[in-house]
């Protein structure tokens, strides 16, 4: 669908019609986002779901494996067992939860905000007894993770 008073529409620059790039539009007309998206809705929903572990009950985003389906699971990968410590104190007691490897160090992190309400920004996770630091848009496939075995993972919190 051709609209002549659109810079990227084809109009009667000719080519055959289709989204054609004019430069000399500016980046205005190039990246317009219709009031349309912005007013919509979101698709989906967040919801908290209560803690069943040995933290403090507090909502958290929970990702509900058993509901995953066949495509969906297999890109999620091998559940991983994580055993939690705190060696600086920030925490009393190891919390031990299971995950899959296709999510993000930046998951486990908001994982514990929601549970425990340590601050995101002040966490540093470590890998293999502190040897190893965890950075946050790694997944955990890309990270040496072991799904037969519990990982233990040292927690950090830096000071404020």
């Amino acid at each position: 669908m051709s609209d002549p008073t659109h810079p990227h529409s084809g109009g009667d620059q000719g080519g055959g019609g289709g989204d054609t790039y004019d430069p000399t539009a500016g980046d205005e007309a190039y990246f317009d986002d219709s009031e349309e998206e912005w007013d919509a809705p979101a698709r989906g929903e967040l919801t908290a779901a209560a803690d069943t572990g040995s933290s403090p009950a507090r909502g958290t985003r929970e990702i509900d494996y058993a509901a995953m389906g066949g495509e969906e699971s297999e890109l999620a990968g091998a559940k991983v067992a994580i055993v939690f410590t705190f060696p600086n104190g920030s925490h009393d007691a190891p919390i031990h939860r299971q995950f899959v490897m296709g999510i993000t160090v930046a998951h486990l992190k908001a994982f514990l905000e929601d549970t425990i309400g340590l601050p995101y920004d002040r966490v540093s996770l470590y890998l293999n007894q502190g040897s190893y630091l965890l950075l946050d848009p790694l997944s955990l496939n890309d990270c040496p993770f072991e799904p037969a075995v519990e990982n233990e993972v040292r927690v950090i919190v830096a000071a404020a």
